[in-house]
């Protein structure tokens, strides 16, 4: 595929993620938007290992470049619509908790700063599920847990990617394993559970049908880390087609369950 194409693809797809930052979310669209910034914590701690790792190091970095910008943008939307203290106060902590996390994303990959990203990562992430939640409750939308449940996929694609990588190089939280693991069950458990919601329509079924099946193909590598055989490009292809699929199955609920009753 063509570099070019490659670059335009990447930046395309995380524009489309939501609605440009100048407009007015719906509710529904909150809950979404509010769910990329999970994702975002994680794809972009993902490319930066990838860097380090130098790992299809042009799309790492384009993501990477693409992934700061919308997290950005992300956060103006949000504040625009913050109709409450609580709402108001947890993006102020996102924001607080991004001037870090961007300083040392800009620093050149390297493995002892990559140690320092993954651990600011998940605390963007805490943060980041948090206002999540908080959107989702105040929101009163009939069924918003399906688009939150569906946008944690999202998040779940890249941080198993990003775990993976992770233990690959060695970079190691103590319970890396057992966070990694976690990871891979709750995105088994929520497919299921989506699966069978009973507010999918025909598309929406079909999106899920060939996600599980990625899925399968997906879990026979992570299986071979087991036994100390990682395969790290293999990887980052598979997570980012299973990404893809998750942001597209996002947006169908997102505009399926947005619309008024």
């Amino acid at each position: 595929m063509p570099a070019l194409f490659v670059r335009f693809l990447s930046v395309t797809l995380l524009l489309a993620c939501s609605l440009p930052s100048w407009a007015a979310l719906s509710h529904a669209e909150a809950v979404n938007v509010a769910g990329m910034q999970r994702f975002l914590s994680q794809r972009m701690a993902k490319s930066y290992l990838m860097l380090a790792g130098e790992i299809r190091a042009e799309q790492a970095r384009e993501q990477l470049h693409s992934s700061q910008q919308r997290f950005a943008e992300n956060l103006q939307a949000l504040r625009a619509y913050a109709g409450n203290p609580a709402q108001v106060a947890l993006l102020e902590t996102q924001e607080n908790l991004w001037q870090t996390y961007q300083a040392l994303l800009q620093q050149a990959p390297a493995q002892a700063t990559a140690r320092q990203v993954v651990v600011h990562s998940q605390q963007v992430l805490a943060n980041a599920e948090q206002l999540v939640n908080r959107v989702e409750q105040d929101s009163n939308l009939h069924a918003a847990h399906l688009i939150n449940r569906s946008g944690r996929q999202r998040m779940l694609s890249q941080r198993i990617a990003l775990l993976y990588l992770a233990q690959s190089q060695e970079i190691t939280p103590p319970d890396l394993q057992d966070q990694l693991q976690r990871s891979i069950d709750e995105f088994d458990q929520a497919l299921q559970e989506l699966q069978g919601a009973s507010q999918n329509t025909p598309a929406i079924s079909e999106l899920l049908r060939k996600s599980g099946s990625h899925w399968r193909y997906s879990r026979s590598g992570f299986a071979l880390a087991e036994n100390g055989r990682y395969v790290p490009t293999v990887i980052s292809v598979t997570s980012e087609t299973l990404f893809q699929q998750m942001v597209s199955l996002t947006d169908a609920y997102t505009e399926v369950l947005g619309k008024p009753r």
